[in-house]
């Protein structure tokens, strides 16, 4: 399920050469990468990851520990087993982009506000949380995944997860992230008086729309 790639620190931009070797798995013997769902390189000192099948730049990430510096503890708490299986289980998923099948890996940024959006959302006694991201951070991803854990979690007992956008082409492209992963029970509230429908009928899913919808929405 996972492959790590070393190279020699000494050589010059390390990391990288490990992510060509693994690109090179994939194009020379793809039948070695079925059963590997997560690969990671390393030259000694930094610790990359990424999922298999999507070796670009860009969705490859470090891996980051407290002890800074410290490969022994990256590797380890990387590669402990509990954590190995709620990567795959949870955070691993695929999404329609450019009419193919892409696949993604969330970050070590979005594996902990997720979970912390769900333990929150399943506090009885909390009405609120925040979870603060920069643009680029995948913000998208986050919601997503933390509607989807929500929706499996038995003492939720399928929640109504509303998605409020603030602009409409955004909008759009939330409903088409949204299809592009799957989820289904998701309903747009394309107007105030769709909003108020949705909500006088206890819709239980994810209801996107925007946060100027909410004009007029009866207080109770």
């Amino acid at each position: 399920m996972l492959v790590i790639e070393c190279k020699n620190a000494s050589k010059d931009e390390a990391i990288a050469l490990g992510v060509d070797q693994i690109r090179r798995y994939h194009e020379e013997t793809p039948e070695v990468m079925v059963p590997q769902m997560l690969f990671t390189a390393t030259e000694a000192i930094g610790f990359a990851y990424g999922a298999t099948w999507n070796t670009v730049r860009r969705n490859l990430f470090n891996w980051k520990h407290e002890q800074v510096g410290n490969l022994e503890a990256k590797v380890k708490s990387f590669c402990a087993v509990p954590h190995l299986l709620r990567l795959l289980k949870d955070f691993i998923l695929f999404a329609e982009k450019e009419e193919e099948l892409q696949k993604y890996i969330l970050r070590q940024h979005q594996t902990a506000a997720v979970d912390r959006v769900v333990a929150r959302a399943l506090e009885l006694n909390r009405s609120r949380g925040l979870v603060w991201h920069t643009q680029g951070s995948g913000k998208t991803y986050t919601m997503i995944k933390a509607a989807e854990l929500l929706f499996k979690a038995p003492e939720a007992e399928k929640p109504t997860i509303l998605l409020m956008i603030d602009r409409n082409e955004l909008e759009d492209q939330m409903l088409k992230n949204l299809a592009s992963v799957g989820l289904g029970n998701v309903a747009h509230a394309n107007s105030i008086a769709e909003l108020n429908r949705l909500v006088k009928a206890d819709y239980r899913g994810i209801v996107v729309t925007t946060i100027h919808k909410f004009r007029d929405m009866p207080q109770t």
